[in-house]
């Protein structure tokens, strides 16, 4: 996955390198164990899988805790940092910054990153939910509107697919709704 910073501070810190890195590759990953599992359910007759993100949020935690960040399910800690990544709906776009400010305040973070998939990226994902769920999109105009009642580094980036991923794999994630929709 790639990603882009944008925001209140500069993307540079240590741990927001960290954070770059371990994203790399990572959808390549993912997007592999979706198909394995499509194309063994698929020669048993079982019901296809429809989304990647259980495949993307397991990569993610596998990564983030080998590289000794602390959390779970797209909420990730180190030293100072909170990095978020999400794919929920879209009526948590402010609970994400919320719990980055309750932290700031409890814990003592003073950098919180909130990381969505860019619309595009979200088809891909999810074809059917790319509409409800949080994009980059969406929390760019929900940041430019409230980020100046937060009083603490915050910035937002934009996730996109940059696979690596043999072409049997991105032909079926990037083709799949037509079958899906069967």
């Amino acid at each position: 996955m790639k990603v882009e910073f944008k925001g209140s501070f500069s993307a540079t810190s240590r741990d927001l390198l960290e954070a770059r890195k371990l994203l790399i590759g990572v959808w390549a990953e993912a997007s592999e164990a979706y198909c394995s599992r499509y194309w063994a359910f698929e020669a048993s007759g079982k019901k296809l899988p429809l989304g990647v993100q259980p495949f993307l949020n397991k990569a993610l935690d596998q990564r983030f805790h080998d590289a000794n960040w602390f959390g779970s399910d797209g909420r990730y800690t180190k030293s100072k940092t909170w990095f978020r990544v999400t794919f929920r709906h879209q009526m948590s776009l402010g609970s994400d910054f919320i719990d980055g400010l309750l932290l700031a305040e409890k814990e003592g973070i003073e950098q919180i990153v909130i990381a969505a998939p860019s619309h595009d990226f979200a088809k891909l994902i999810t074809p059917r939910d790319a509409n409800s769920i949080v994009t980059f999109e969406k929390l760019e105009a929900y940041f430019a509107s409230a980020k100046q009642l937060f009083r603490i580094n915050i910035a937002i980036a934009r996730l996109s697919a940059a696979s690596t991923a043999r072409i049997e794999v991105d032909e079926l994630i990037r083709f799949r709704h037509l079958s899906l929709d069967k």
